[in-house]
């Protein structure tokens, strides 16, 4: 009777640390997802998943160079049906990260937290 309230109280235990692990790992990007849907919009969060820019909305100019103010980026959720490139530089010159429709996740590798500093809507849709 006591190994099986010792196994029932173990596995209670691990079943509560899973959930509450979900739970916390969820929280964020369901609060940055709300952030972001109002309309199709491509929306910047900073290292802690707070808004880091203002939503861009997905009839932004396309090919327009969008310099950021903060410099914060880290997470990337693009809500509108084209690619948008991220750079290194405010003038949108030299090698750049593609960000595809419908993708929401961490910037590209080297366009990550306060490296990327400008933004542009293209007219690919993939």
């Amino acid at each position: 009777m006591i190994v099986k309230r010792r196994l029932m109280a173990g596995l209670s235990t691990f079943l509560l640390s899973i959930g509450a692990g979900a739970f916390v790992a969820a929280a964020p990007a369901q609060a940055a997802l709300a952030d972001c849907s109002d309309s199709p919009q491509f929306c910047l969060y900073d290292y802690w998943l707070s808004p880091s820019e203002p939503p861009y909305p997905g009839n932004t100019p396309r090919n327009t160079c969008i310099k950021l103010q903060s410099f914060d980026d880290d997470f990337v959720i693009n809500l509108t049906n084209t690619r948008w490139y991220v750079f290194r530089t405010t003038t949108c010159n030299g090698s750049h990260g593609e960000i595809p429709p419908g993708y929401a996740g961490l910037l590209p590798a080297g366009y990550d937290f306060g490296q990327t500093h400008a933004i542009m809507r293209t007219s690919s849709t993939s």
